[in-house]
């Protein structure tokens, strides 16, 4: 499984969202992705949990999800 704060940084860079993520949303990702590397949560839980930053949930639709999702992979 690939970094999963670099992932989404690239995702946000790609998709050319103005609101990037501030430093605690950062850390918080971080924290995501090795909730994620030890099993505590699911890709899907990660997901949900980026798209409550910055309220990125009204930006991100169903197939910029399973995108993000195959980057993830």
């Amino acid at each position: 499984m690939k970094d999963f704060l670099s992932v989404v940084k690239k995702f946000i860079e790609q998709k050319g969202f103005k609101e990037k993520l501030s430093s605690i949303g950062e850390s918080n990702m971080r924290q995501v992705g090795r909730d994620l590397a030890s099993g505590k949560i699911t890709l899907d839980q990660a997901i949900d949990l980026f798209l409550k930053e910055r309220d990125y949930k009204y930006l991100v639709g169903r197939k910029e999800r399973e995108e993000l999702a195959k980057m993830l992979k």
